[in-house]
């Protein structure tokens, strides 16, 4: 039951993400549209863990720039960029794993926290994926770019939830669930029901981000499978050209986009809390001193503090 309840929210977060259409913040440097230089491009590609051919295939690739290998060390050199005998300070890193200990990385390995560490501080799709693909050629467009089916059919979505909620959404989970168990949240409430969604959206919108940003940085073990080329997910799908493949991108319009966008309602939309509702805790933060909150337990916190303070209102009416 409960994962259907997180399936619901992690649903609701992406559609109604603080980030307008998109799903995760552009990480890469090849995704953004600033005019970065040579070096900084080097620099912000090794602090996402590539390693030496890996962003030298970007600079070429995305960024027109070549370079030799020993041209990327002295630069890496020349700018203390370098993964042995660097390690960060012991507070910050400690700092850090606190932070995550807080959240859903009480639940995470090592191995899983070690790539938080580094690489930071799935969805309803049938209709939409029909329309931005109604006008490609190849054998699963339009109508067959989505099928309806048994949950057999789809082991590829499940094995990825089981992904996500080994790497922290299991902790949500068990969150809810508290809450609920412990008198705290009725989803027949509509206050509950907004205070929620007011004070964990942003929260586990970024979980997310953790989770997809992790998932397309991890390197893929070479396998006998033909469908699972080794490599990170993200070289696989910006420089199709090193697995000696196309791309695969549908190019859609602005247009279409634009209409997706309206039909949606996805212009501008911050959080899926009523304006009403977001207008009154907006108020009830700023007479009490109250800031959004950063971690779970703030959001837990604020959310009492908003119940408690629409009950006592309610009741002196």
């Amino acid at each position: 039951m409960w994962s259907k309840v997180i399936r619901r929210i992690v649903v609701i977060v992406i559609v109604f993400s603080p980030l307008g259409a998109a799903v995760l913040p552009r990480y890469l440097p090849a995704e953004q549209q600033n005019n970065l230089q040579r070096d900084n491009l080097i620099e912000q590609y090794f602090h996402l863990g590539l390693q030496h051919w890996e962003i030298l295939a970007f600079l070429l690739l995305q960024h027109g720039i070549r370079l030799g290998i020993r041209q990327l060390k002295r630069i890496l050199s020349r700018r203390g960029l370098t993964r042995r005998n660097n390690t960060s300070d012991v507070q910050d890193i400690l700092h850090a794993i606190e932070t995550e200990l807080k959240g859903s990385g009480g639940i995470i390995g090592y191995r899983a926290m070690h790539q938080r560490l580094v690489n930071h501080h799935n969805l309803v799709i049938d209709k939409e994926t029909r329309f931005f693909r109604r006008e490609a050629v190849d054998a699963f467009a339009g109508e067959k770019s989505f099928i309806y089916g048994r949950s057999v059919s789809n082991q590829r979505i499940e094995a990825w939830w089981g992904q996500l909620r080994r790497g922290g959404m299991d902790w949500w989970i068990t969150f809810f669930k508290d809450l609920r168990d412990n008198g705290l949240f009725c989803d027949d409430n509509i206050f509950h029901v907004e205070s929620i969604r007011f004070c964990f959206m942003f929260i586990i919108q970024e979980e997310l981000n953790k989770a997809a940003k992790l998932w397309n940085l991890h390197r893929i073990r070479p396998s006998t499978n033909p469908e699972s080329p080794p490599r990170r997910p993200d070289m696989l799908y910006f420089l199709p050209e090193i697995s000696n493949t196309q791309d695969y991108k549908t190019v859609v319009t602005v247009d279409d986009v634009e209409l997706v966008e309206e039909t949606c309602g996805l212009q501008n939309v911050q959080l899926p809390c009523s304006p009403e509702f977001i207008s009154l805790a907006e108020i009830i933060m700023r007479e009490n001193g109250l800031m959004m909150p950063s971690n779970a337990n703030d959001a837990k916190a604020l959310y009492i503090e908003l119940l408690d303070t629409i009950k006592e209102v309610e009741d002196n009416l």
